[in-house]
């Protein structure tokens, strides 16, 4: 096996450990407490951003949790949670894969600096705002339909999995 996924409970590594397993793959798991970067001071070898998750394929590394998922489904595909080049709804699948950590999670951030630890509640207020506004988005495009590409659940539907489905509770 030469696949490891360091992962920590609600953490960003959950789509990766769901793909892992939507997929049937082989892979060694490594549970960390969160911060690892504070709770295991060693991961910072593995990782040197100090986030989860790490994902380790032979000598490929990745770090961020939408590339791995990419990865997995280019090499260790072919998947059926992949919409391929040429395939209706390529643009939606690529969009909707991207769009919680490019667009959405930036305001998310805001919002718990504001919030939590800056007590800045008209700001966080504001970035609560924009945050549904472009969340909004995610329920027009699932209108009348089940998926958000190629009508099938894919890879760009797991971040958005509990509308229709269960997500995992994987530890």
């Amino acid at each position: 096996m030469s696949i490891t996924l360091y992962h920590a409970r609600g953490a960003r590594s959950l789509r990766v450990l769901w793909m892992l397993e939507e997929m049937g793959l082989e892979y060694g798991l490594k549970t960390m407490a969160f911060p690892p970067r504070i709770s295991t001071p060693d991961y910072m070898g593995v990782n040197p951003t100090g986030t989860v998750p790490a994902f380790i394929d032979g000598d490929v590394a990745i770090f961020e949790s939408v590339a791995v998922m990419e990865y997995l489904g280019a090499v260790h595909g072919p998947t059926p949670l992949v919409v391929t080049p040429g395939e209706a709804g390529y643009g939606d699948y690529l969009q909707f894969l991207h769009y919680g950590e490019a667009t959405l999670m930036a305001y998310v951030q805001a919002i718990v600096r504001y919030a939590l630890f800056s007590q800045k509640p008209d700001i966080a207020k504001e970035q609560t705002d924009l945050f549904l506004e472009r969340l909004a988005l995610v329920e027009r495009k699932l209108e009348g339909e089940e998926w958000l590409a190629a009508g099938r659940f894919t890879a760009a539907d797991s971040p958005w999995a509990t509308r229709s489905a269960s997500p995992p509770s994987w530890s």
